[in-house]
């Protein structure tokens, strides 16, 4: 029995099932040898580690923080180096309200990206939940310090007959002259200085 069947051109294909015969007496199920390593999971109904991803961020957002922990757990058991699965766990236990366990993930996150700035953003907002105010600010410093790190860009290059300062574009229209009143009226609230009769 192959594992791997052939098109109707003669190319063989990973993935498909084998065609298996009815169980006849004791013969196990296990005694066939697994499927061939695939690469395309879809090819098998499975789906890819994205899909996976963008359903639990799904749940995420529409408030279903259980599943969406399940699904960014899943992802992380087949791929455990997954930064964005790991950052978006940590995110979910905070949600939940499940402080410590977010922390933990975010430290996890952190190992993963020590410089990056969502990390100790969401770092700090649950150690600020969790009630470690000093811990909190530390990762609120090094998030606005990994934010100036990534603006590090060097600036564009001046194209050729710019100068250092320039104008503002375009430029105003100039002012209106206004002629003054010939006559001003009665002010009230000034105080009027005593005549003699």
């Amino acid at each position: 029995m192959s594992l791997v069947n052939s098109t109707a051109s003669g190319d063989a294909t990973c993935c498909e099932s084998p065609t298996r015969a009815p169980l006849i007496g004791d013969y196990p199920l296990n005694a066939l040898p697994p499927p061939p390593p695939c690469t395309n999971l879809s090819e098998i109904g499975m789906p890819t580690i994205q899909e996976q991803f963008d359903d639990a961020v799904f749940a995420f957002t529409t408030g279903d923080s259980d599943t969406a922990i399940a699904g960014f757990k899943a992802i992380l058991a087949q791929e455990p180096g997954n930064f964005d699965a790991q950052l978006a766990l940590g995110n979910a236990y905070f949600t939940k309200g499940d402080y410590a366990a977010a922390i933990a993930e975010g430290h996890k996150a952190e190992q993963m990206k020590p410089k990056d700035q969502m990390v100790h953003t969401n770092l700090s907002r649950a150690y600020m939940k969790a009630g470690d105010k000093k811990t909190a600010e530390h990762h609120g410093l090094q998030s606005r310090i990994a934010g100036w790190r990534s603006d590090m860009s060097a600036p564009s290059p001046k194209k050729e007959g710019e100068a250092d300062l320039e104008m503002a574009k375009p430029p105003l229209p100039p002012a209106p002259t206004v002629k003054p009143p010939d006559k001003f009226p009665d002010q009230p609230w000034k105080k009027k200085t005593p005549t003699d009769h």
